[in-house]
């Protein structure tokens, strides 16, 4: 795989397990990295001092007044971002009628909307420079139905609708969208939902076994690197053959 030397990676939800192996690994072929997180400051703190040429940058995506806000006081540093990887999510499980009007609304505005947000605020100088990749992360939930996960399936269906639509937009403008699909990686998101559902999707997984951040950070590095110059609209599942049956 080509290196990502002088290219600038943003990565919203770089606290997370597959954020971090993200980071990780676009640090390590040469990237500089801008690790995007919203409560855990100290784990931020933590990655930064351990990977070169990197930044901490706090994005609340459920706030765009806020998001607006840091675009404009950290300008310089995010003009140069020739890649952005949208990971940042969350789940809260439950039966639709179990939620409360402010856990839907939560979804929605960190799963959907602010990743919306966010591609509009980098997508500008991507124009600008006629390049960029980005690479959305979504859920092989938008595909296959679980009880309990009503309100995150439709969010990770529309940002898959949101890709192909953008990649459409950008193709002409040197910019590519694509989407990650993981299966079931094993984060302390997937321990609450199986927690509160009683489900295991390992059993469902043909491999019979779950997907390590890892294996979806190498994904999303190839979509990120020049390695995958051709490749746009596309939503890729990395699932250990989960959505073949």
């Amino acid at each position: 795989m080509s290196g990502l030397n002088n290219k600038t990676i943003l990565i919203a939800g770089a606290t997370g397990a597959i954020g971090e192996a993200i980071a990780r690994q676009c640090a390590a072929l040469g990237a500089q990295v801008i690790l995007g997180y919203n409560a855990n400051q100290e784990k931020a703190l933590k990655l930064q001092s351990e990977l070169p040429n990197s930044h901490t940058l706090k994005l609340d995506l459920t706030q765009n007044s806020e998001l607006e806000q840091t675009f404009n006081e950290h300008k310089t540093l995010l003009d140069n971002v020739t890649g952005l990887v949208n990971a940042s999510g969350i789940n809260v499980a439950g039966p639709l009628m179990s939620l409360d009007g402010a856990a839907v609304e939560k979804q929605i505005n960190a799963n959907l909307t602010g990743a919306i947000q966010l591609t509009r605020l980098v997508s500008k100088s991507m124009i600008r420079k006629r390049q960029g990749s980005i690479v959305h992360m979504g859920s092989v939930s938008a595909h296959r139905m679980v009880r309990g996960h009503s309100v995150y399936s439709a969010t990770k269906a529309g940002l898959e609708g949101f890709t192909k639509a953008l990649a459409a937009e950008l193709a002409k403008r040197g910019i590519r969208v694509n989407t990650v699909l993981p299966g079931p990686v094993m984060s302390e998101m997937l321990k609450n939902s199986m927690e509160t559902t009683g489900d295991n999707p390992a059993e469902r997984v043909p491999m019979q076994r779950l997907i390590t951040p890892d294996e979806i950070a190498k994904a999303t590095v190839f979509l990120l690197s020049d390695n995958s110059s051709a490749i746009t609209g596309v939503c890729l599942p990395v699932d250990g053959g989960y959505l073949l049956w």
